[in-house]
């Protein structure tokens, strides 16, 4: 069964991003490439040598937009809360990127991603016709943890 992308959402200090419309994980692997040897007696010169790589780092990070709010609502966090935290607080966050239980959806097991980032990004968006939206980027600042947890009932 495919999961729906409206089923992942993303979690800042606990709690969920108030009505998100689109959230991306990103997680990179940065190599070096090995150089290859030259050929030996045995090897032609116009034999294509095999790349090989060594990982040096792992990096991870996520994206997510949402709509923008005049008013808080207890339990979630909003464009306001993250304005905060990257203009007068502490812009080092718990994120976590999951999938959501819902009563009219049924799967096998749960996904949680969860790692300590950065609020590295904020754009409020506010076009002169529609409703207001921001986005944000949270970078990665260690290792990323991934658990997969299938569902009892």
């Amino acid at each position: 069964m495919v999961l729906q992308g409206k089923l992942i959402g993303v979690k800042v200090n606990g709690n969920f991003i108030r009505c998100q419309t689109d959230a991306t994980l990103n997680i990179i692997i940065n190599t070096t490439e090995d150089e290859p040897c030259k050929p030996t007696e045995e090897q032609s010169t116009n034999e294509a040598a095999w790349i090989t790589r060594t990982v040096d780092t792992k990096d991870w990070n996520v994206s997510v937009t949402a709509k923008s709010f005049a008013d808080a609502v207890s339990g979630f966090i909003d464009n306001s809360d993250i304005a905060t935290l990257m203009v007068v607080g502490d812009p080092n966050v718990e994120m976590t990127f999951q999938t959501i239980r819902t009563t009219d959806y049924n799967y096998a097991s749960i996904f949680v991603y969860e790692g300590t980032g950065i609020l590295t990004s904020f754009t409020q968006n506010a076009p002169e016709e529609g409703q207001a939206t921001y986005d944000l980027e949270i970078s990665g600042n260690g290792a990323l943890t991934f658990e997969e947890t299938p569902i009892t009932t």
